[in-house]
């Protein structure tokens, strides 16, 4: 039977990887879907039945949410920008309680910790270059760069494309379906997930506790940074209520997923 949460879950995932500063593994994580899917994809085979179910229903979901949403969420972010990044923010905070939990608190965690905030505070720093040329190697790499962004949550792929600019080439690839492109950089995405899966899945093997803190790190940076970001664009009070009750919403939704 087809897991119907699962593929909404998987949706707003994907919504999440295509709006700039929200890191789509957060919202995995917010979820509680992270370190079981980085898992199921180191591990694919010594559990293929389950593993292929699991990561394929939550797929739908992500695949779905980039190939219709593209043309949805550049109609939010143009019409109801802080409203939609408020809604997202929620999400996030939501499952920061979860993730807090029983985590060990000690000089070694708190350094890690903010080694990770300020690792992310200084990548938001960086300026965007508008001298972006296509061509196919550069499409696998990018599709390599946005893996590396699926797996380690704080860091937004889309962020990351616009520092690099070449986020407007990626939206319109996706919402224009340009299959020449999409093949090559489902190379990168699928060397990438494959590779950085596997680190990531030793050190949560090996180095659990510390792995989380510096996620957790990169998390708060992020949200801290994209709030205050999302601040400059409101310009109303019907601006402040709504996106006050979205992002409410947004918490909401985000702990009766956990739940």
């Amino acid at each position: 039977m087809i897991d119907i949460s699962l593929i909404l879950k998987g949706f707003i995932i994907g919504l999440g990887k295509i709006i700039p500063g929200v890191s789509g593994s957060i919202i995995a994580l917010s979820f509680g879907l992270y370190e079981k899917a980085i898992d199921s994809i180191s591990n694919f085979f010594k559990d293929f039945k389950n593993n292929l179910i699991f990561l394929g229903t939550l797929s739908i979901g992500v695949i779905c949410a980039i190939v219709l949403g593209s043309k949805i969420i550049i109609h939010f972010m143009n019409n109801y920008f802080a409203i939609t990044m408020l809604f997202f923010i929620g999400l996030i905070i939501g499952g920061f309680p979860s993730f807090l939990k029983n985590k060990k608190i000690n000089l070694t965690n708190i350094i890690i910790f903010l080694i990770g905030f300020f690792l992310m505070f200084m990548i938001s720093l960086f300026k965007s270059s508008n001298n972006f040329i296509p061509n196919n190697v550069v499409i696998i790499i990018l599709g390599f760069i946005d893996a590396i962004t699926m797996i380690i949550p704080g860091v937004s792929g889309t962020a990351i494309f616009i520092l690099i600019g070449c986020y407007d080439f990626i939206l319109n690839m996706f919402s224009k379906f340009n299959l020449i492109h999409l093949i090559f950089f489902g190379i990168g995405v699928f060397v990438g997930i494959i590779i950085v899966s596997k680190i990531m899945n030793y050190l949560f093997r090996e180095y659990k506790n510390q792995v989380y803190m510096f996620i957790i790190g990169l998390s708060f940076s992020s949200t801290y940074i994209l709030f205050k970001n999302t601040l400059h664009h409101i310009t109303s009070i019907v601006d402040i209520i709504l996106g006050l009750l979205f992002l409410i919403i947004g918490y909401k939704i985000s702990l009766c997923f956990d739940k």
